[in-house]
């Protein structure tokens, strides 16, 4: 039932303050309710920012996972298995272990074995140390529990332990590295790469250990040592190696000679640009389509980066014509015709190189790469000669900030 209100001086005279208006009561709340709401934005937000994140995360791990399906089945394709390595900044030296003695625990041993190596033959590696850091500190890092290792340590692998080392990679030729004589070497290891500088073991699909990883039998015969990277010291090309081409041949030894040289005619004699490639897998273009058949068809067999790209043709061959490549086992040499025809290849169409895979999934991106190193490079060539034109010539101004405009949009190209 209804009561009056009441007296609100008695009310001040009773209590000695004034009663809060309900208004102000109802205004307090809503105020709170307003703060909460906010509060319950900012926090849906940040989960919102979270779960974003994790599905990002998620993504990641989806396509690792299926990269490594993939990687699976390609080796399964050939009767290999890959077997999963730690990876805690020792995997390289943990997948030697495991090939070497069946275990991946002794990685400390050869780790140590193999820095002992390169710090004995000093005068040999030394040279290829990043310029920022002495020889000194790279032996000291390199013999640290879980630093990485890479090319320079797997080459120095096969010579401190005399065997012969290759690199499977997922939709990629593989890379083979070899002893100092491959004919006479103890074993043949089989590495996979997987990016970011994960390596795994490769063993026969049947080969469970326990003990060395089982002998695998390749598609081919071995290489001559004659060949094979670093292992031609004795012949007139070795003899006659040019300052760069040393430099090149050192970093990437189980390259041949012949696609070491027609890389560093693509990047204009650039030895770090020339690495860069032939680590990818990159082979040139056909020297014999530049009139230069000759001087390739020497060394028909040669070759350093093989399984899908290039390999080698058969030792005592004396045709190496395209069609005796092809009809000899589908793969052709690095101075052997694929039979593509002139004009652009489309990139549905089969790889120049005679892999039989598409020439997106082959060799395109290598030369992509390659025309845009010539291109950066004919450039700064450009730009230099502006430049100097300038100094002597007031009307040159225009051409060099054109031709540098040029150079820098290569640049993001090349990147």
């Amino acid at each position: 039932h209804w009561q009056p209100l009441g007296d609100p001086l008695s009310s001040l005279a009773a209590t000695g303050s004034w009663e809060i208006p309900t208004m102000g009561k109802k205004d307090s709340r809503k105020k709170a309710a307003k703060k909460e709401q906010v509060q319950a934005q900012v926090m849906s937000k940040k989960q919102e920012r979270a779960a974003r994140k994790q599905a990002r995360k998620e993504r990641a791990r989806r396509q690792t996972a299926a990269e490594d399906l993939n990687f699976d089945g390609q080796m399964a394709a050939v009767g290999l298995r890959i077997v999963s390595i730690t990876g805690d900044g020792n995997c390289m030296f943990r997948s030697i272990s495991d090939q070497l003695c069946g275990v991946q625990a002794n990685h400390w041993e050869y780790r140590k074995h193999i820095v002992d190596f390169i710090n004995a033959e000093r005068e040999q590696f030394e040279p290829f140390i990043e310029d920022d850091e002495s020889f000194d500190d790279y032996i000291q890092r390199m013999g640290s529990d879980g630093e990485w290792g890479g090319h320079q340590e797997l080459y120095a692998a096969t010579q401190a332990y005399n065997v012969n080392i290759v690199i499977h990679q997922l939709d990629a030729p593989r890379l083979e590295l070899y002893a100092s004589q491959p004919e006479f070497a103890t074993a043949t290891l089989h590495l996979s790469y997987h990016g970011e500088f994960h390596y795994n073991s490769v063993r026969a699909a049947d080969d469970f250990g326990p003990g060395p990883a089982q002998a695998i039998a390749m598609d081919r015969p071995p290489m001559p040592a004659a060949a094979t990277g670093g292992t031609d010291r004795g012949s007139s090309s070795a003899e006659n190696l040019s300052a760069v081409e040393k430099q090149v041949r050192i970093s990437v030894p189980w390259v041949d000679l012949e696609v070491i040289r027609g890389t560093l005619r693509e990047v204009n004699g650039d030895a770090d640009a020339a690495v860069e490639l032939l680590v990818s897998g990159f082979i040139p273009p056909d020297p014999a389509a530049e009139g230069d058949h000759d001087a390739v068809s020497q060394n028909p067999g040669a070759i350093g980066v093989v399984g899908g790209e290039v390999a080698a043709s058969s030792a005592g061959s004396a045709d190496s014509s395209p069609e005796a490549g092809d009809q000899g086992g589908g793969k052709l040499s690095a101075s052997g015709k694929s039979g593509q025809k002139s004009g652009k290849t489309a990139r549905a169409d089969l790889c120049p190189c005679g892999s039989g895979k598409k020439y997106k999934k082959c060799c395109m991106k290598q030369e992509k790469r390659a025309k845009a190193f010539r291109a950066k490079k004919e450039a700064e060539q450009q730009k230099a000669v502006a430049s100097s034109n300038s100094n002597t010539s007031g009307s040159a101004d225009g051409g060099s900030e054109a031709v540098g405009q040029v150079a820098r949009s290569l640049e993001v190209i090349a990147i």
